[in-house]
């Protein structure tokens, strides 16, 4: 549930609970009824969210690497995932940036589409670390390092 709150908003999430349960107290109910539920409560398509987190075996495994350049100022961050390749996953991932200690951190969301992701961050000074998912929102397990 940490999950699928996470993703349509806990307003909606409860709206969608709410839905579900009126509709179906004292009654039978499948998976797919309460994917309906929480669809018509947030307005979001959310096949592919129970596809892949509650259909499809295992959970994402991310493997990656980062690195700053001076001269245009970028955060180049290179993420693959590592687990087995019939289980492909498809989400927005949240990663925080830590400059330094005057500045806050400063959270990004990128998506991951592919197996193998590079994307480039523009950043005014050169971090510190960086964080995927710092939060904990997903099922996964993160390897990252700078280069």
């Amino acid at each position: 549930t940490h999950m699928i709150c996470n993703h349509i908003g806990e307003e909606a999430f409860q709206e969608g609970i709410r839905d579900y349960y009126q509709r179906y107290f004292n009654g039978s109910a499948s998976t797919q009824d309460l994917r309906m539920a929480l669809e018509r409560a947030s307005g979001k398509e959310l096949t592919q969210f129970f596809n892949q987190w509650l259909y499809q075996g295992g959970n994402i495994k991310l493997k990656g690497t980062w690195s700053y350049n001076s001269k245009n100022k970028m955060i180049q961050i290179e993420l693959s995932q590592t687990q087995p390749a019939k289980y492909s996953f498809t989400m927005p991932l949240e990663i925080d940036i830590l400059t330094n200690e005057n500045n806050p951190m400063r959270r990004e969301i990128i998506q991951l589409n592919k197996r193998k992701v590079k994307v480039s961050i523009p950043c005014d000074s050169e971090p510190e670390n960086i964080f995927l998912d710092p939060e904990t929102k997903l099922l996964a397990q993160w390897d990252i390092s700078r280069k």
